[in-house]
């Protein structure tokens, strides 16, 4: 449960860290959207695009439309975490606002999210995702619910979520969208960052939230920090759609592997897969075997992110779960803002 905050205001500078893979078609806007927030917020805002190896004119077309922002051009694709490590330890800031290359924030975005910097033990603070139609994201609030040894998830309503906003609260949330999110730097790079075992893609954001909340530290949802973003817009430009699947599906498994308690991932995980696995085959439903085969070849890998889970964790996952599940919607009390 959280206690009542009180927090002393401090616009701290920040910077904003946006990956770019063959992001030339929209990375130019997301990065004018970018700018007009930073300049709508009170501190300094330095702007670092980590291209990773972009076979497109994504380099010089930033060079030549934002010379001031800061470009580190990769000479080999090391894929999405890669990416995101080299611009957290290239930034200078403590608080880093990590952005996907299409993704277009509100103007305001940044001072919802940089109120709540002075929250001790805080870990991010993620955005209110909306789609072109209007549609607000479910992954901007997450909640889970742990049934048969796997996380379910734990619906909400757009009224809520929208009281949540009009009160000018935030509440806890699972994790941050890897895609929107400001996260400190300090801590996330102590956690290592996004595991290299999601690579190139999904809920590599999922297993840092719990990680981060194993350790102790906290993730809010912030309903007033409005950013624009068509899910899977990059990933499904350059990927084909069966290839996306199965490495969600395979993921997926892994982050139960990963946090699900030893006992009910014996028990009650692994047997019901294994029963799917065989209704799966008998419905020539391929897909899924291949993931759960690409997730079987990980194992070692697996093996040993666990155990590094465990000994570094204060919380177990069901520990977690309560702690999101169950702790009201919080709004700072503010003490003084910096001048």
């Amino acid at each position: 449960m959280f206690s009542p905050i009180r927090l002393r205001l401090v616009w701290a500078d920040i910077s904003v860290v946006i990956p770019n893979y063959n992001g030339a078609g929209f990375i130019l806007e997301s990065l004018q959207a970018v700018k007009k927030s930073a300049d709508q917020y009170p501190g300094d805002v330095h702007i670092i695009v980590v291209d990773d190896a972009s076979t497109d004119d994504s380099v010089n077309a930033i060079g030549g439309r934002h010379p001031d922002v800061t470009v580190i051009a990769k000479s080999i694709n090391g894929g999405f975490a890669q990416a995101v490590k080299t611009g957290m330890e290239a930034a200078q800031t403590e608080w880093v606002v990590l952005l996907n290359s299409d993704v277009y924030p509100d103007e305001g975005f940044l001072q919802p999210l940089m109120r709540w910097a002075g929250m001790a033990d805080l870990f991010a603070v993620g955005c209110r995702i909306e789609r072109s139609d209007g549609t607000v994201e479910k992954v901007s609030w997450v909640r889970r619910d742990l049934k048969w040894g796997a996380l379910s998830t734990r619906p909400w309503r757009l009224e809520e979520y929208n009281q949540l906003l009009e009160r000018g609260q935030a509440v806890a949330t699972l994790f941050a969208s890897g895609g929107s999110m400001l996260v400190h730097r300090g801590k996330f790079l102590e956690l290592g960052g996004f595991l290299p075992l999601f690579e190139p893609f999904y809920y590599e954001d999922v297993d840092l939230g719990i990680r981060a909340w194993r350790r102790g530290w906290k993730i809010l949802a912030e309903p007033a920090s409005r950013v624009l973003h068509d899910s899977g817009q990059t990933i499904d430009r350059v990927e084909r759609a069966s290839r996306v699947d199965r490495i969600r599906k395979r993921n997926k498994l892994f982050v139960g592997w990963l946090h699900v308690e030893s006992l009910p991932l014996l028990s009650l995980s692994l047997p019901r897969l294994a029963i799917k696995a065989v209704g799966w085959l008998t419905k020539g439903r391929w897909l899924e075997h291949k993931s759960i085969g690409d997730a079987l070849q990980q194992v070692p890998a697996v093996r040993v992110a666990r155990a590094d889970n465990r000994a570094q964790s204060r919380y177990s996952l069901n520990e977690v779960l309560s702690l999101v599940n169950e702790s009201p919607a919080i709004v700072p009390s503010v003490e003084a803002a910096n001048q």
